[in-house]
């Protein structure tokens, strides 16, 4: 059997910490380096290491975990292939991602996976992770549920604001758009809900406040225009105004444009 049993990575690790967590990796250094990681977080116990689908599914009825950092390249196997036999688990794990490929993170959030983290992992990404997950055990345990959290989608309050490169994860019905900042050409308020705007002529409508989006997004990429405008001037190709209190805005590769009152139109000129 190709894997190594874990029952505490450093000596000051909380008798019960609250992420219980099995790595699959078939990459032994892989797997060493993501649990030296790990036990720089207090909340955080692996307890098992798995390098095959096999091993993985064996240890996972041995050591219950509640979390799973899952590969999706494995040795004569797929990381989606586990899925099933993981959900098995009573409770099921929650799952994040851990791979070095970009193009199967629609594939994982709709397998409703809590996170997608990319290869090499960096520390500061590792901690926003693990803040996630102990926010979605939390809210399972107080509300005495044995089942999944709220996608990561509807928070009420962002965990921190974006890096550059991070990805937010956005639903709008069946469909998962995963954006970075600097693609986000505008945001829209509609009651408690906003219109995300962004390339290639898309939009999405999520359930967050406007409020979420400023304290989220890098500061200083999107223009406050009002308070139910967030806008990127840089993706501003073409002015026309309508009246004197009525300006539109078109942005690039979209072909409507955004129709603004007078101030908030006076606030953008001002930022292009």
């Amino acid at each position: 059997m190709h894997f190594i049993i874990q029952s505490e990575i450093r000596m000051s690790k909380p008798s019960s910490p609250l992420l219980r967590l099995m790595l699959v990796d078939d990459e032994p250094l892989s797997s060493q380096l993501m649990s030296e990681m790990l036990s720089l977080h207090a909340e955080v116990s692996v307890v098992a290491i798995a390098e095959t689908a096999t091993d993985a599914l064996h240890l996972g009825q041995v050591h219950q975990p509640n979390v799973v950092f899952l590969d999706i390249q494995l040795g004569g196997g797929n990381g989606f292939s586990l899925l099933p036999g993981l959900n098995c688990l009573k409770p099921p794990p929650l799952i994040v991602f851990v791979t070095a490929f970009e193009e199967h993170a629609i594939a994982a959030f709709a397998e409703n996976a809590l996170d997608y983290l990319l290869k090499p992992v960096h520390p500061e990404r590792l901690a926003t992770t693990v803040a996630r997950l102990c926010n979605a055990l939390g809210s399972a345990r107080s509300r005495h549920m044995e089942s999944l959290p709220p996608p990561p989608d509807d928070p009420a309050v962002p965990s921190s604001r974006m890096a550059p490169e991070d990805v937010e994860v956005l639903r709008d019905g069946r469909s998962v758009f995963l954006l970075r900042p600097h693609q986000i050409q505008a945001v829209l308020a509609e009651g408690a809900y906003t219109r995300v705007l962004f390339e290639n002529n898309q939009s999405c409508m999520v359930k967050r406040g406007i409020g979420y989006w400023e304290s989220r997004l890098p500061e200083g990429l999107l223009l406050k225009a009002s308070r139910s405008l967030l806008l990127n001037p840089k993706c501003v190709v073409k002015v026309k105004a309508r009246s004197r209190n009525d300006t539109d805005f078109y942005l690039e590769g979209r072909t409507e444009p955004l129709n603004v009152s007078r101030l908030e139109s006076q606030r953008i000129r001002q930022a292009i």
